[in-house]
């Protein structure tokens, strides 16, 4: 089980322990906002990628993404193709 705080954007922020998968200095550097609006899949897939070694910032609605996006560097986003569309000028900024 992951632990985490949720921050001003409404995100579940959880840092990763790398577990093998990536070596020390790899996860530091992967960063990965997964926007989903299922819980049971968004926690799924929360909880894999954290295993893998990553530092995951989860978050249901797209205006936090937006949000969390304009505040936070980021290598990735995992969403639907249509939401990510809507999210990606965020994440180029």
């Amino acid at each position: 089980m992951t632990t985490g705080s949720t921050d001003r954007a409404g995100a579940i922020s959880a840092s990763a322990k790398a577990n093998g998968v990536f070596g020390a200095g790899d996860a530091a550097s992967r960063r990965v906002v997964l926007l989903a609006p299922d819980d049971d899949a968004r926690r799924t897939l929360h909880m894999l990628l954290d295993r893998a070694g990553l530092h995951v910032a989860a978050m249901a609605e797209l205006e936090h993404a937006r949000r969390y996006l304009d505040a936070h560097a980021c290598d990735a986003l995992i969403a639907r193709a249509e939401t990510a569309a809507a999210a990606a000028p965020a994440l180029a900024a």
